[in-house]
């Protein structure tokens, strides 16, 4: 994990030089994908059996946070496109090698089934629309959510629900359509996708509630282990947050008191509860991940307990974050009120990516009914 968390730091200044031009263009430039690649940001999932060095769930967390401290979408495109090893965990090792003859191939994953995929021999015909693509820019593979059909008939399951499987397209045969214009992220592409009539193998995907990983690695224990290091990305925004606030204050002069900035008692107090609020959630965060990472190193799912802890900490990690930028957009007055100003993307960056499905305030809810003994009634629970 040093090295390629190390390779990040070093990659930093070439990333944080590229963020303007990456936001204009609304994709990450090829100098930050070449950088992220070559840092081995997006095989850091792979299994150490599949010739990956498989970091662990603390590792990506800080590794994430890194990558994120230089800019929100890098982080943001580092969390979601190093998701090869977690679907290729759930291939068979020979399909998952044809696939990605380099581990450094990047991926975009989205899991919800918005496409179908009709059977067809020892295949399926897919067709759909998908949103939310992130790194559909760069991304060599797309694992899209599909609802299967034989012909027109929906397959339903046993327990009356659709049957779904996440089945993946080459990006040869996906089309991005320019769909991402948004308040933050910019930069990460997040674009619709749709595939028309592509055949898929069999072999090329997995049903998520119901297949087991093939690789035994601990880190595919839990189905929704690819979500787990998501909590990294806010936590470098806020970091580099701080860091920017410490800087504008050190010369900023607040009028018309003529005074250092430094100075204000509310600046002071801003600054403070912002570094609280992320070292708390950082804390917190790395805890719950920890004590889950545990349980699967031992050969188990995590507990009912133990998962909902880790939501949470996920959940107050974004708001936690989220709330500390803000302290510091409001304390420095005017400074981030330019959009060339780096405090004003990472203001925009961690409104955007608090929006997501699994971090948004309604997971407290969820994680409410969890810790009161009732089903959490929630996606990724």
């Amino acid at each position: 994990m040093g090295q390629i968390r190390e390779a990040v730091r070093s990659a930093a200044e070439t990333i944080r030089a590229e963020a303007p031009e990456c936001e204009q263009a609304g994709q990450l430039t090829d100098p930050v994908v070449d950088a992220m690649r070559e840092a081995g940001v997006f095989r850091m999932t792979w299994s150490r059996a599949a010739g990956g060095p498989e970091l662990d769930p603390l590792e990506q967390l800080d590794v994430l946070e890194s990558l994120a401290a230089a800019d929100g979408s890098a982080g943001w495109c580092g969390m979601i496109n190093s998701d090869g090893g977690y679907m290729g965990g759930m291939l068979e090792r020979p399909i998952a090698q044809e696939m990605y003859p380099s581990l450094d191939l990047p991926t975009s994953v989205i899991a919800a089934p918005t496409g179908t995929a009709t059977a067809e021999g020892d295949g399926y015909r897919v067709s759909g629309r998908w949103a939310f693509g992130s790194g559909s820019t760069h991304c060599a593979w797309f694992f899209l959510g599909c609802l299967v059909f034989d012909g027109d008939e929906l397959r339903i399951r046993a327990d009356g629900t659709p049957e779904t499987r996440i089945l993946a397209v080459p990006a040869a045969e996906v089309t991005v359509l320019d769909t991402w214009h948004t308040t933050g992220l910019s930069a990460t592409a997040s674009n619709d996708v749709t595939v028309t009539n592509a055949f898929v193998p069999h072999a090329r995907g997995f049903h998520l509630l119901d297949d087991g990983p093939i690789d035994p690695s601990p880190l595919y224990r839990w189905r929704w282990n690819f979500f787990i290091n998501i909590g990294g990305v806010p936590l470098g925004v806020a970091r580099a947050a701080l860091e920017n606030a410490r800087d504008v204050t050190a010369t900023k002069i607040s009028m018309p008191a003529m005074t250092p900035i430094r100075e204000d008692p509310t600046v002071q107090a801003n600054f403070a509860m912002a570094t609280a609020l992320t070292e708390s959630a950082r804390a917190y965060l790395h805890d719950a991940v920890g004590t889950a990472w545990v349980t699967m190193q031992g050969g188990h799912e995590p507990s009912p307990e133990e998962w909902c802890a880790v939501r949470l900490a996920t959940t107050h990690a974004f708001h936690s974050c989220k709330r500390a930028v803000t302290l510091l957009y409001e304390a420095l007055g005017t400074t981030g009120v330019y959009r060339t100003s780096v405090l004003d993307r990472q203001f925009r960056d961690i409104t955007t990516m608090s929006q997501h499905l699994v971090t948004q305030t309604k997971t407290y809810a969820a994680a409410g009914r969890g810790l009161l003994g009732l089903d959490p009634n929630a996606v990724a629970f």
